[in-house]
């Protein structure tokens, strides 16, 4: 049997102590050679790893997608509720200007930029957003349309007649 060297450990214990800071309904243990997880199921309301697993690919795209629009509303590009629809899939897309569509889709954030699909790291959203301000500003009309219809959706004034 080969001992593990004492700085590996030290590097496992940091590892773990991260994981159990992010995750802490997850328990992490070494049984047999092999790290195992327990999953706190009051804490997830998932019964299992492989539960957990599937209740955080499906909420992923949601929660990239709140991020973006969160990183967009920070670089002077607002979105709405109503600019976020849900795919049949499961995916979740934004709307920001007629022409340009944004999927969040497990581990990527997608659209169309001059006929070619641009892909971008949903653990990114900052990034991503930085990347559709640039468009913006390479492509005047994009703004231009985004403005003009968030002008359409503002509350007409009372008539005085």
């Amino acid at each position: 049997m080969t001992s593990r060297p004492k700085q590996h450990d030290a590097v496992m214990d940091r590892v773990l102590d991260t994981a159990r800071r992010e995750f802490p309904g997850i328990g992490f243990a070494r049984l047999d050679g092999q790290w195992q997880a327990t999953v706190n199921a009051e804490v997830f309301n998932a019964g299992s790893v492989a539960a957990l697993c599937a209740k955080l690919r499906r909420e992923l795209p949601k929660l990239a997608m709140e991020q973006l629009c969160r990183a967009l509303a920070e670089r002077d590009i607002p979105t709405r509720d109503s600019d976020v629809m849900t795919t049949a899939g499961g995916h979740y897309m934004l709307s920001l200007a007629p022409g340009l569509l944004v999927w969040s889709v497990p581990k990527m954030f997608r659209w169309f930029s001059a006929g070619r699909m641009v892909l971008h790291s949903s653990a990114d959203p900052a990034g991503t957003a930085d990347l559709l301000v640039e468009l913006f500003d390479r492509q005047p009309w994009l703004r231009y349309r985004r403005e003009y219809l968030e002008a359409l959706m503002e509350p007409a004034e009372a008539s005085p007649i």
